[in-house]
């Protein structure tokens, strides 16, 4: 079976390659918002800061931070507590390419999840539910 995706240019294992994992998710990111911005934008005539291309606000992307990164640790927190988990990091093992490779890689998963779900969808679900209720 011939194909034109990302197996066929590295096989099955095609995600193991940094390069290939970072195009996929660079290329998942557009194939997301280019749709998004057409439908907010011609569609539903809507200004693109209703789906969150406004001005950075960097109170809401601080309290984003600190709250995400709470609800991360705290449950960590716990098990170190309880003696099920331990924190022995290896910084001879430490590599910068994978942590680069992982922020890029995990920053473009979120802005597709951020514009998809949080922006776009929760706007129309909104404004349906507004319609729902003026109508009762």
């Amino acid at each position: 079976m011939c194909g034109l995706g990302a197996v066929a240019f590295k096989g099955e294992n095609f995600y193991a390659f940094p390069e290939m994992r970072i195009g996929v998710e660079i290329a998942l990111t557009f194939a997301v918002l280019i749709p998004l911005i057409v439908m907010a934008r011609f569609v539903d005539k809507r200004p693109l800061t209703t789906i969150g291309f406004g001005p950075p606000r960097l109170f809401d992307l601080l309290t984003g931070t600190i709250i995400g990164a709470l609800i991360f640790a705290a449950p960590l927190g716990v098990l170190v507590a309880v003696g099920a988990a331990t924190f022995e990091p290896d910084l001879a093992l430490f590599a910068t390419s994978a942590l680069a490779l992982a922020l890029i890689t995990c920053f473009f998963n979120v802005v597709t999840q951020e514009v998809l779900v949080r922006s776009y969808m929760f706007q129309e679900l909104w404004s349906k539910s507004d319609v729902v209720g003026q109508s009762e």
